[in-house]
């Protein structure tokens, strides 16, 4: 763990732009390595601090250089591998899209409106057995925090799953960890059952994204996203949409 960036050890000189430094390649490769120490200076560099319209800069930035790491692997793959690769590729380039649109931050009712037409668009669209990247996470006025929501649209109902590294994450369901002799929080949960009618409807939407919009108390707007919003998706306490497929 001798990483820079969100790792913060010293062995490697910092690099900027380097994929190894941008969160979402910690969380895919190395999230179990991390020291507590190292996970907190993590959840602080997850933290924007530019004001409310800079909250989703991080998550631009990771989908960003993601994308353009998996688009630039030479190593031989399967036409089967080329293709996951691919539509991965394509998922994350256009998380980054959604996310560098989104009016965070702004309070602008008409460009949220606006955008709202467009994730609502693309999740009826989303072909069976397929998963679409959406932002998410919530604005204060200092800052914000990005998180990641998929959407994964089965035979006659859709999935959300929602990915969060830092605050918030006392929401997700505790797993057993033996690195740390302990426990810890689920990164990934997901919430099973949703009936298409919620997620084809732009009001349940709205409800997810306002406090991305509209900045407000950061821990009122975790409670809200966790404690309201996210239950009233498949009609369930949140704890009890988790089962053997809910975490990850």
């Amino acid at each position: 763990a001798g990483l820079c960036g969100p790792l913060g050890g010293p062995a490697i000189p910092a690099v900027p732009g380097a994929i190894w430094e941008t969160p979402s390649f910690v969380d895919l490769l190395a999230d179990a390595m991390l020291a507590r120490d190292a996970g907190e200076r993590r959840r602080v560099a997850l933290t924007t601090g530019g004001g409310a319209v800079d909250a989703l800069r991080p998550l631009v930035k990771s989908s960003t250089a993601v994308a353009r790491a998996l688009g630039g692997i030479m190593m031989p793959t399967t036409g089967e591998e080329s293709a996951v690769l691919n539509e991965t590729r394509q998922a994350l380039v256009g998380l980054g899209d959604l996310a560098l649109s989104c009016p965070a931050g702004t309070a602008d009712n008409v460009r949220f409106l606006g955008w709202l037409g467009t994730i609502v668009e693309r999740v009826r669209n989303i072909p069976r057995g397929r998963t679409l990247l959406l932002p998410g996470g919530w604005c204060t006025k200092q800052g914000g925090h990005p998180m990641v929501y998929a959407v994964h649209r089965r035979e006659n109902t859709y999935s959300l799953a929602v990915s969060n590294c830092g605050d918030g994450l006392e929401y997700h369901p505790q797993e057993a960890d033996p690195l740390l002799d302990g426990f810890r929080a689920m990164h990934t949960m997901q919430i099973d059952d949703i009936d298409p009618g919620v997620l084809h409807d732009s009001s349940s939407w709205a409800l997810l994204y306002r406090p991305l919009i509209f900045p407000g108390p950061g821990k009122k707007q975790a409670e809200t996203i966790y404690t309201k919003v996210l239950p009233f998706l498949n009609k369930r306490p949140l704890m009890a949409s988790v089962g053997s497929g809910g975490g990850g």
